[in-house]
Order: structure tokens, then sequence, then C-alpha cells
């Protein structure tokens, strides 16, 4: 079905519904049990904030939005309309975080490590999860800067203490850095992770 508001906005400009109803769209798309129709939602989304976008170019909420929409689709878009929401000089919480994900993350995997980092650093500011704290340890260590990577690492494990690919990377820096006992006692976890992480494989 079709989205309605809750409220009158009857009053407001048509330009202004279309944007709200946008976001609306793209913010219900993430909620809890909306899986199943949240393609139908991002596509609504996206062709509506894609002609609102049109209208008002400066509106940082919905070149967030955009951004987050062409993530792991478009990444050419995803990080021009990121870049574009970035320069805007008042964000919301929500906007920031969505455009330090999405350009962190594309950055990264295109490879392009230099313009990930800062990113990626906001992002575990602002919305932090363990794969980006996986990454931005990726980043670290790329840079030679182990400490802050095991750090990350760390953190990556705390959040995520059941996939085996953080803690195989966890381990592997602190054998690095010569934390050998510590590594010891984490390494009899691995082995349960890795074949209960096969057993799920189809």
């Amino acid at each position: 079905g079709e989205l309605v508001p809750l409220d009158d906005v009857t009053l407001l400009p048509k330009a202004i519904q279309k944007r709200n109803l946008g976001l609306a769209y793209l913010q219900f798309s993430d909620a809890p049990g909306q899986s199943p129709f949240a393609p139908h939602h991002r596509a609504r989304a996206q062709l509506i904030l894609a002609t609102t976008e049109r209208l008002d170019q400066a509106d940082p909420e919905v070149l967030a939005a955009l951004s987050r929409l062409y993530w792991n689709v478009n990444a050419a878009e995803a990080v021009r309309f990121g870049e574009l929401a970035g320069e805007a000089k008042a964000l919301t919480p929500e906007a920031e975080a969505t455009i330090a994900f999405t350009l962190g993350t594309t950055y990264f995997s295109e490879g392009r490590i230099d313009k990930a980092q800062p990113w990626l650093i906001r992002t575990t500011q602002l919305r932090p999860t363990a794969d980006v704290w996986f990454m931005l340890s990726q980043s670290y260590e790329q840079f030679g800067d182990r400490d802050s990577a095991l750090a990350a690492a760390r953190r990556a494990v705390t959040l995520a203490s059941d996939r085996p690919r953080f803690l195989q990377h966890l381990i592997t820096l602190l054998k690095q850095q010569g934390y050998s006992t510590e590594s010891v006692i984490l390494e009899p976890r691995l082995d349960p992770l890795l074949q209960n992480r096969k057993n799920q494989t189809p």
C-alpha cells in the first residue's frame, strides 16, 4: 500500500508534501518488519526525491537520502549526492550519519581508503556498527597505524562477537603486535564460529 500522512498536510506546499513523503518512504523501508517491502519503499522514495532534488538542489536532507538510495546500487551517484549534501552548513544528525556511512563505505569498497577513513571515523561517532569498525581497522592498518587498527578491531568484535571474519582479523593483529597470550585465548573461539557459519551456508 501507499503511505498516508497521519496529520493534515494540505496546508503545506505541494513540493514540501512530496519531499516529506519521499523521506518517509526511505525511513519506513528500514523499519522493523518492513524488509519484504523495502525494495518497493525505496523505489518510491527514489522516484519522489529525484524530482524533489531537481526542484531544490540545496536541500541536504533530500541529497543525503538520495545518496543512501544509490548506496550499493550506483557508487558514482551515491558519492555525488553525498558530497553535495556534505557541503551544507546545517545538517540534522540523521542526515550527517547517512552521509558519513554512505561515503565512508562507498569509498572503502572502491579502494579509496584515504577518502574513506575520515567518513568512517565520523560514522563510528554517529552510527557505529561492527562492519564500520572493521573497515576502519583495515584502513588504519593500511596506513601503518597498528594501535588504532587494533583498537578498532576490538570494537568490531565487541559489537559482533559471532562474526568469524572480525575475530580472525583481531587475532591476526594481536599476533603481529606481540599480544600472543590474548591471541591464544581467543583462538579456540574461532573454529566453532567458522563451523557454525559453514553449517548456515546453503
